[in-house]
């Protein structure tokens, strides 16, 4: 291995090592909000330091604080199906640089691999980015609701 293959696939590792943590650990996503329940009171909270936006009692705002609830989770489920999809496509996009490296290198043309690779992270992005926009245009719309 090539001491550029070495760097790039500890960058990787790094990244990927970084955004596993904040989402496993700290309970981060796209969307910057989270929520904890103490008996009643629903408290939404705000980035890695879960500020306090704002405090609901469930009871008053039940409709609400549910569908906050959702739309959170939603987020939370779409980015933790996306990085499972960066960990996964990665390495084709790794081995797509490393012409020498790749699979099939013997059956596939180089020229057939990167446009296999390029349509498949372009197509992941297009359906994916916007539905990001819209999940977490919908959060902040529960949040302003809930703050209310």
């Amino acid at each position: 291995m090539d001491k550029k293959l070495i760097g790039v696939t500890a960058g990787y590792a790094l990244v990927m090592a970084a955004l596993l943590i904040l989402t496993f650990s700290f309970a981060w996503n796209p969307s910057g909000y989270s929520y904890a329940i103490e008996n009643s009171t629903l408290s939404v909270q705000k980035g890695l330091g879960n500020e306090v936006v704002a405090e609901v009692e469930i009871a008053d705002n039940m409709a609400d604080v549910l569908l906050f609830q959702a739309a959170v989770s939603d987020v939370k489920t779409h980015w933790h199906t996306d990085i499972v999809l960066l960990a996964l496509i990665f390495p084709l996009i790794l081995f797509a640089i490393f012409k020498d490296k790749r699979p099939f290198k013997k059956v596939l043309p180089y020229k057939w691999f990167l446009g296999i690779v390029v349509a498949i992270v372009v197509i992941y992005a297009a359906a994916t980015i916007p539905s990001y926009f819209s999940q977490i245009q919908e959060v902040e719309t529960y949040v302003q609701k809930i703050s209310q």
